[in-house]
């Protein structure tokens, strides 16, 4: 579907239901706690605070994995720094040198530093989360959005790094994007035998989960009634939206 056909939907839910601002505005801080988000966030929460383990955020194109995230960082969980990198608008923008992700995560933590290989800078990044849990009691969490996007090899350097981690280590890294991601990394032959990973799966909405996010939505733009919807029209719109909430928006 356009955008100039999706903005012409959007106008009219707004005339109709009179809303006060778009209910799917692109930068929403709107968090759907549903469809076990909420126990996916606290997962994360937890594995992120006491876990030694690699984190994977994995599911289909609009299943909200940035939205998790996003909510994640404005959690402010105790104990927990989290710095967000988006890989694909990194990788668009990226020069010959030094990968532009490991550069956005040193920069995040002040670190200017650029010369060393890539294990090295790692370890500069390492020294610099454990110095943060000495003085400020922080754990840092680098999440990686759009994970999948970031080259194979470049993947490969920051999961041999993670696996040769002490234990109770300061330093977390949470990958989301597409199973791919663990296919691509060679981990798909060895699910069974990996114990220093955890993926977390984010499962499309159900019918009731999609009226629910809807209502919710429209909600926070300034509807003051309910979404009225025939049981035909809701079957329609979870079909088209494929149950994830990011083309639901669109549907909407």
């Amino acid at each position: 579907m356009g955008q100039q056909h999706s903005n012409a939907l959007m106008q009219q839910l707004k005339k109709h239901f009179n809303l006060l601002s778009d209910p799917f505005p692109m930068e929403s801080k709107f968090f759907f706690e549903g469809a076990q988000r909420q126990h996916n966030l606290e997962t994360l929460r937890h594995l992120a605070s006491f876990g030694d383990m690699v984190l994977f955020l994995t599911g289909d194109k609009g299943a909200g994995k940035t939205q998790l995230l996003h909510k994640l960082v404005d959690s402010s969980f105790e104990g927990i720094n989290v710095v967000y990198i988006d890989c694909a608008r990194l990788i668009q923008s990226a020069h010959k040198g030094i990968s532009p992700i490991l550069t956005a995560c040193l920069k995040s933590l002040g670190i200017e530093q650029s010369e060393g290989d890539f294990t090295q800078l790692l370890n500069v990044l390492l020294t610099e989360c454990h110095r943060l849990v000495a003085t400020d009691g922080l754990r840092t969490i680098f999440a990686f959005d759009n994970a999948d996007k970031i080259p194979k090899k470049e993947l490969q350097e920051y999961f041999s790094f993670c696996k040769n981690l002490p234990p109770e280590s300061a330093l977390v890294m949470l990958f989301a994007g597409s199973s791919s991601l663990i296919q691509s990394s060679k981990l798909g032959n060895t699910l069974n035998q990996n114990i220093w990973w955890h993926q977390v799966q984010l499962k499309p909405f159900s019918q009731s989960d999609v009226l629910l996010y809807l209502d919710q939505a429209l909600m926070l733009a300034g509807c003051s009634e309910k979404l009225k919807l025939t049981d035909v029209q809701l079957q329609q719109l979870v079909e088209l939206g494929k149950g994830l909430p990011g083309r639901t928006k669109v549907f909407g």
